[in-house]
Parts: C-alpha cells; structure tokens; sequence
C-alpha cells in the first residue's frame, strides 16, 4: 500500500474567497482518487475579520478538465478563532462516501464579513493510505 505525507497548501487567503485548484499540483489528482483513507490538518494563523470561517470540500474532476458542479463532501467546516492559531483536521474514508475517480482536489473556503474583510494564513498537510 502506498503512503503519502504532504504539505499541499501554504497561502495566505485576503477575503471572502478560496484557493485551488489546483495549488497542490496535478500529480496529486490521482493520488488523492485512489486513497483508502485520507486525514486532513490544517493550521490556520494570522486570523483577521470578523465571523471568519473556514472549509475544506472535497471536489472532482475525472477528465481533468470539468470540474464536479457541487462539493461531494465536506471534510472541515468550521469558525476560526481571530488572533490564535487554529488547528483542524477531518478525515475521509472514501470507500464509505466516495468512489474512486481519477481526480479529486481540495477547496479551501474562507468566509466571513465584508468589513473588515477575512485574511489567514492556511497550511494543509494531506495524509493517506493507498488503495492495494
């Protein structure tokens, strides 16, 4: 079985917006659909905003080119606290929920109110036990 360990996220996120894809890189695409099981962490810092939250969604792209219209899961959603560092984490146990695709790639959301805008700094590591 194959192990993977990464750091596919490093952004700092201004607004009420989200990154990827696919900032991880489009190796990491069919890895992510052919995991037995995946945890997520992020450690979010820098928090700034008012009802600032965050969320992780689960997204496909079996072709590479069209992307899934709606998340098919959501691994994080949740408030963050401002001025602290926030550590998060989900996991995901695809043969539960998901099937296996040729490529899945992470969403992360930041929301929050307009004034003062949401800003944080997101760190995501993906851990995951491959298929046999």
């Amino acid at each position: 079985m194959r192990i993977f360990h990464e750091l596919v996220m490093d952004e700092f996120i201004e607004g009420a917006t989200g990154f990827f894809p696919p900032r991880e890189g489009d190796h990491w695409f069919p890895i992510m659909g052919h995991f037995e099981m995946m945890r997520v962490m992020l450690v979010v810092d820098h928090v700034s905003g008012s009802n600032v939250a965050l969320s992780v969604n689960v997204w496909e792209a079996p072709d590479m080119t069209e992307i899934h219209k709606n998340p098919l899961l959501t691994v994080i959603g949740a408030g963050l606290i401002i001025g602290q560092t926030n550590i998060l984490q989900g996991s995901i146990t695809p043969d539960l929920v998901l099937p296996a695709t040729h490529g899945y790639w992470m969403y992360v959301g930041l929301s929050g109110d307009a004034s003062p805008p949401p800003i944080a700094h997101v760190r995501m590591w993906v851990t995951g036990r491959g298929r046999a």
